[in-house]
């Protein structure tokens, strides 16, 4: 268990503290400043628990300070992300570079006299992935296919890693410069190597199968759904350019109603116009999340990354995505009541 007694202040005041450099109070920072905006205010992203702000210094990389801010944090966040920080660094390699290693310390930040702790992370450049969506709403669907190509792979390897964020959503990920991917916010990533963890953040719901929040226990294959959601949204966007948003939002095309009921999806006009693409990939993501709404947790299967020599097993679908019927043996690749093609998808 960590030692580190959590302390929090105000954002408002974390931002005002760091505009003076000597607030920053680790020893390998020294030199470092905040980066301004237009305003003359602190550079600083807001999340549920915690604001992150960039410091950066000429001639090295930036880097990013996160403080625990009032209201939602609590103690055993710190003991949480001890471990989770363990887990990041013993991943975070080659052929998995999805992940901000970080360091906690005891003596992060000077607010108003009180020394707060808090994580120190690289500042990775990019944006999230609703605003890189947004930014390329005009231009051909070649580039957001090779972000949904990017992501399944991504999804793909965590996945054989055993590893949950929990909480994956376009504003949880950043696509780079360069086209690459990183998950940020990791305040329920999961791994069983963690042993049992009781579950505190259920993710934002508008990526979220209705189950997830009333869900006691983190689980590896809690990510499972939101995979699904986030890539069929991907690949409706590449296909349509009608469907990519006009302004920011935190959902990319699905929302928390559409998740209701195995029908209310069926049913949205989000889902009507993508069956209209008549593109398979598209048609089996979203069969796959209908079925999905009629499953426990458990049974939901993972995102698979067809260019991944890994897929080998096709699994077919035991009701027919047409009419409902349940079919009664895996000898049957046509629906006996009103004749539909059955689905199938691929696990390794």
């Amino acid at each position: 268990m960590s030692r580190i007694k959590l302390k929090t202040a105000k954002g408002m005041d974390i931002r005002d503290a760091v505009l003076d450099a000597s607030s920053i109070l680790p020893v390998n920072l020294r030199g470092y400043s905040a980066q301004l905006t237009v305003d003359g205010e602190a550079y600083a992203l807001k999340g549920g628990f915690a604001l992150s702000i960039k410091i950066v210094k000429p001639n090295n990389k930036p880097q990013c300070l996160r403080c625990w801010t009032d209201g939602k944090a609590d103690e055993s966040q710190i003991d949480y992300l001890v471990e989770v920080a363990d887990i990041i660094n013993k991943n975070n390699d080659k052929d998995c570079p999805y992940f901000i290693g970080f360091n906690i310390v005891e003596r992060l930040l000077k607010v108003d006299g009180i020394e707060l702790p808090g994580l120190i992370m690289d500042w990775v450049e990019g944006e999230t992935l609703n605003k890189y969506i947004m930014a390329n709403s005009g231009h051909s669907g070649a580039q957001i296919k090779l972000v949904a190509q990017k992501f399944a792979k991504m999804c793909n390897i965590l996945n054989s890693r055993k590893i949950s964020h929990g909480d994956l959503s376009a504003v949880n990920i950043i696509v780079k410069p360069d086209g690459n991917l990183k998950v940020i916010d990791y305040d329920s990533l999961y791994s069983p190597s963690m042993g049992r963890k009781v579950q505190y953040i259920a993710g934002i719901k508008d990526y979220q199968h209705p189950q997830r929040e009333s869900a006691t226990y983190y689980e590896t294959y809690m990510d499972y759904f939101s995979q699904h959601v986030i890539y069929a949204a991907l690949l409706i966007m590449a296909n349509n350019a009608s469907a990519r948003p006009s302004q920011q939002l935190k959902n990319l095309l699905f929302t928390e109603s559409e998740f209701s009921s195995p029908s209310s999806f069926r049913n949205s006009s989000v889902v009507k116009s993508a069956r209209k693409l008549r593109v398979s990939d598209i048609d089996r993501e979203l069969d796959i999340i209908e079925r999905a709404l009629n499953l426990p947790l458990s049974q939901i299967p993972p995102l698979v990354d067809s260019s991944s020599p890994m897929v080998k097993t096709i699994h077919k679908f035991a009701f027919c995505s047409a009419c409902g019927n349940k079919f009664s043996s895996d000898e049957f690749d046509y629906c006996t009541v009103c004749g539909a093609k059955r689905n199938s998808y691929t696990i390794e």
